[in-house]
């Protein structure tokens, strides 16, 4: 029997993490004409992204501290009361229980064509190949010359921009798993690993 991942779409990355499976990447171009995508375009027009979505949820109503930004709370918050205005909240306590948030996601889901075997379930294997999609859509726009892959030149900014988002990702791990949060940062069984866990691992505490 196949395992349902969307079942446990609970907590606030999770939950965001699968909502922006049904987003659709940055937009990135060759600004400057010269026949490939360097890491400082990227950059540019990644952030210029980030700055419309941004701006678009405090005009919407999400920044409720008023600071200018979206904090992980009110971006929770927004998808949360999206939720319930699209008829998530099926008994009408104002608030989504575990079932609704994942009945909702599952519909979304679905709705992006996240089921490829239109089972009405979303395996592991089908959340993973919905990224991969994402991943190759975005990663298409750097094959400036149309020829269907990616040379040396092409893919350099791309390699850089990479690998800034894996160092990102690395030191909000560890500054999460040093935490005591239920989800935070990537413990393992030992507080030191890089497991799902993260906080104080299962046994540690964050290493």
């Amino acid at each position: 029997m196949k395992k349902t991942i969307l079942s446990t779409l609970i907590f606030a990355p999770t939950f965001a993490m699968a909502a922006g499976l049904m987003q659709n990447p940055p937009t990135i171009t060759d600004t400057d004409g010269d026949g490939y995508i360097s890491y400082e375009e990227i950059t540019t027009q990644v952030e210029a992204h980030k700055l419309a979505q941004t701006t678009q949820l405090i005009a919407e109503g999400a920044d409720k501290d008023g600071d200018g930004s979206i904090s992980r709370e009110e971006r929770k918050s927004y998808f949360e009361l999206s939720a319930i205005a699209a008829g998530a909240d099926a008994n009408g306590d104002g608030s989504l229980s575990r079932d609704e948030r994942r009945d909702y996601m599952m519909t979304q889901a679905i709705a992006a064509g996240v089921d490829i075997n239109g089972d009405g379930d979303i395996s592991r294997d089908e959340m993973r190949a919905a990224r991969q999609a994402k991943r190759a859509e975005f990663e298409a726009q750097f094959d400036i010359d149309g020829d269907g892959t990616l040379s040396e030149q092409e893919s350099t900014g791309l390699a850089q921009h990479k690998a800034e988002r894996k160092e990102n990702r690395e030191a909000k791990g560890g500054r999460h798993g040093e935490g005591e949060g239920p989800k935070g940062g990537h413990g393992s069984r030992d507080g030191k690993g890089h497991g799902e866990r993260g906080g104080e691992g299962r046994r540690g505490h964050g290493g």
